[in-house]
C-alpha cells in the first residue's frame, strides 16, 4: 500500500514538472535581490542603498513591484534623451508620501501584452540592475526586464 502511495506521489510530481510547474520558492530563487519580499520600510532603504552605491548592485538580477509609470523625458535633460519615452516602476510607501522609481527597459519579447498595462497599475518587474554614465551623470535602470 505504501509503495502505491509513493508511486502516485512521484507520478504527480513528475506531471507537475513536465507541465512547467514552478513553486513560489523557485521563482524567488531566480533573482539576487527580491524587493517584493521586503516590508515597506526595508524596500525603500534598499532602493536608497542601490542608488547611493550602484556599483555594488550592477549586474544583479532584481525583482520589484510597484506602479507602472511611463513618461516622456523633458526637452532639457542632462541625463535622459530629450523627448524619449521611458518606463518606470514607482514604489510608494504605505502613506503615499515617499515614492522611489526605477526605470526599466524591457528585454526583446519581455512584454507579451499589447498595449502596455494602464499607467498606475500594479506591476512586477524582473531584470538586471545597470549603471550607465550619461553626460557625466550616473543613470541607474533595470535592463533586460520582463513583466511578471
Amino acid at each position: 500500500m505504501m509503495r502505491k502511495i509513493l508511486a502516485v506521489v512521484l507520478c504527480i510530481f513528475a506531471c507537475l514538472a513536465a507541465t512547467g510547474f514552478r513553486s513560489e520558492a523557485s521563482l524567488h530563487q531566480q533573482v539576487d535581490l527580491d524587493l517584493t519580499l521586503l516590508d515597506n520600510e526595508a524596500v525603500h532603504a534598499q532602493i536608497f542603498q542601490m542608488l547611493v552605491a550602484p556599483e555594488e548592485y550592477t549586474g544583479k538580477t532584481v525583482r520589484m513591484q510597484g506602479n507602472f509609470t511611463p513618461y516622456q523625458a523633458p526637452q532639457v535633460s542632462p541625463v535622459l534623451n530629450p523627448g524619449q519615452h521611458y518606463l518606470s516602476c514607482v514604489i510608494t510607501d504605505e502613506h503615499n508620501c515617499c515614492s522611489q522609481g526605477i526605470d526599466f527597459q524591457l528585454a526583446e519579447g519581455g512584454h507579451q501584452q499589447t498595449p502596455y498595462p494602464a499607467a498606475g497599475s500594479q506591476i512586477t518587474v524582473v531584470g538586471r540592475f545597470q549603471l550607465a554614465e550619461v553626460n557625466g551623470y550616473s543613470y541607474t535602470y533595470v535592463a533586460d526586464a520582463r513583466l511578471e
